[in-house]
């Protein structure tokens, strides 16, 4: 899975230091409770929000494989930019 660090240069085309007008992301990322990848993620979150969107909203929650189901959610880490799933939509593996 591509990590959001190496989405990060996506994400700071919308947010250029000439541009004036100020554009908040909201980042959701959802765990599963037995997954060892949230040191990682944290850590690729901060980065990227530094780069490209300093003033963003960033949820990273723990879900069950149950609230995974019931939300959709495909795998984990899930990490949703303003509500857009960054996992490909072929890839599994909630747990």
């Amino acid at each position: 899975m591509q990590s959001l660090r190496d989405r990060a240069p996506l994400i700071r085309g919308i947010i250029t230091k000439k541009d004036c007008r100020v554009l908040l992301m909201k980042i959701e990322c959802y765990i599963s409770m037995g997954c060892g990848s949230e040191p990682e993620l944290r850590k690729n979150l901060a980065d990227a929000v530094r780069e490209a969107s300093p003033g963003a909203e960033v949820l990273i929650r723990r879900v069950s494989d149950e609230e995974a189901a019931r939300m959709g959610i495909k795998g984990s880490p899930s990490v949703f930019i303003d509500g857009v799933d960054m996992q490909p939509a072929e890839m599994e593996g909630f747990g």
